[in-house]
């Protein structure tokens, strides 16, 4: 069985998604299936070996351990009511204005951009949904079909 979606081979036993050489089953791009006239490739042997060192062995399955999520962090009140009358004001702020409000909210201008960022989307996907709301209902007077011989 084999890892689907990573660079390696799929559907051969022994593939950990490293890039390797195709067709064979086991270890993947390591020395048992290297060229083994001359050592061949554009590394010099000493660095093929370094290189072989910093890949991890290929015996058993091998999964990531995910990393724990932080916890999202949260803008305080006074951080929204802030970021609301600058986004009333101007919804693309420039460079510094915003390194600006973020020292003066005591955030980082990433977290600043990023706010900016979602919340241009939220206000756009409030307009579609007004829209739709307030369309119109459809009824069958209002199609038209063409028929074409």
């Amino acid at each position: 069985e084999g890892d689907i979606g990573h660079e390696g081979d799929i559907g051969h036993e022994g593939d950990n998604g490293h890039e390797g050489d195709i067709g064979h089953e086991g270890d993947i791009g390591h020395e048992a299936h290297s060229n083994q006239e001359g050592g061949g490739g554009d590394q010099e042997p000493g660095q093929q070996q370094a290189a072989m060192a910093l890949l991890p062995p290929a015996e058993g399955p091998q999964h990531e351990i995910p990393k724990p999520r932080m916890a999202p962090r949260k803008f305080t009140q006074v951080q929204v009511e802030e970021l609301e009358n600058m986004y009333k004001h101007n919804p693309y702020p420039d460079t510094i204005t915003r390194r600006d409000l973020a020292n003066r909210i005591g955030e980082t201008e990433g977290r600043v951009k990023t706010w900016f960022k979602n919340r241009r989307a939220k206000f756009s996907r409030n307009q579609r949904l007004a829209m739709v709301r307030n369309a119109q209902p459809a009824t069958l007077n209002q199609f038209y079909f063409i028929v074409l011989q």
